[in-house]
């Protein structure tokens, strides 16, 4: 681990900085900082649905697996026209990139990869005049296959 050079220096109005360990790789890992990629660009989410690989609800094999990312709504259209173009006959997959990251701003721990993901249900915000909630959109999106990758 590189530290500066006087980390451990004392001395008039110096203090001992003990060093700091790395952090631990296979302790468990919050949920709460996490990156999104859609074909390339960064999405900003507040949430992703757990992944799901294998048997649908009815305990079929599922040939696809689905995700609900979700966010506050705002200027940008994104999620909303790439599902409207699906709608209208353009076959516009993409490849999803879902990141797991050691704290805020940190270091990726895990990553997993949508391929040939394709949007299947945008949902609105629900508007109510007597909440003081944010309104938020969410977006369902089917994949064909999935990876998973452990972070540098």
């Amino acid at each position: 681990m590189a530290r500066h050079p006087q980390a451990n220096a004392t001395g008039p109005g110096r203090r001992p900085v003990p060093d700091r360990p790395a952090p631990a790789r296979d302790g468990p890992v919050a949920c709460t900082n996490f990156r999104v990629f859609i074909g390339g660009a960064e999405i900003g989410l507040c949430a992703v649905s757990p992944l799901h690989w294998g048997e649908d609800a009815c305990g079929e094999t599922a040939p696809a697996g689905r995700v609900t990312l979700r966010r506050a709504v705002g200027r940008d259209r994104r999620l909303f026209d790439w599902r409207r173009a699906l709608a209208h006959g353009r076959d516009d997959a993409r490849t999803v990139v879902i990141v797991l990251l050691d704290g805020a701003g940190g270091d990726p721990v895990s990553a997993w990869t949508l391929a040939d993901a394709r949007p299947v249900r945008w949902s609105g915000p629900e508007l109510d005049a007597l909440s003081n909630g944010i309104a938020f959109e969410e977006l369902e999106i089917t994949y064909e296959d999935m990876t998973w990758q452990d972070g540098p």
